[in-house]
C-alpha cells in the first residue's frame, strides 16, 4: 500500500512509512488515553468498556464506525454518535455543548 501512496501523491516510499507509523502512533496513543479519534472522510474510532460476563473480566474494547456516504463525499454528514466529543487527527476538538 505504502508504493502505491507514494506513487498517487509523488511522494518517496519511506516518506509514507514514516506518516503512517506516526499516524498510527497517535491514534493508538489517543485510544489508549480513552479518547476518540475522528478521521475526516474516513470514520471514527472510540473506546467502549465491557462489563465483566461470567468468569470474562471487565475490559475496554475499540469501536470503528466508518463515516457515511455524504461524509466521504466530502458533505455535511460525519458518523457521530450522541455521546459527545471527537478528537481529530489535527487535533481540532470538537464536542458537544454544554
Amino acid at each position: 500500500m505504502r508504493d502505491e501512496i507514494a506513487k498517487a501523491c509523488d511522494s518517496q516510499t519511506g516518506a509514507v512509512a514514516a506518516i503512517q507509523k506516526e499516524t498510527f502512533a497517535r491514534i493508538r496513543t489517543a485510544l489508549e488515553s480513552g479518547e476518540n479519534v475522528q478521521i475526516p472522510e474516513f470514520g471514527k474510532f472510540s473506546v467502549r468498556d465491557l462489563p465483566a460476563e461470567g468468569e470474562k473480566p471487565a475490559r475496554k474494547v475499540v469501536r470503528f464506525r466508518a463515516a457515511t456516504e455524504k461524509a466521504a463525499a466530502g458533505e455535511n454528514g460525519t458518523a457521530r454518535e450522541p455521546d459527545g466529543d471527537v478528537e481529530t487527527l489535527a487535533g481540532e476538538h470538537r464536542g458537544s455543548e454544554e
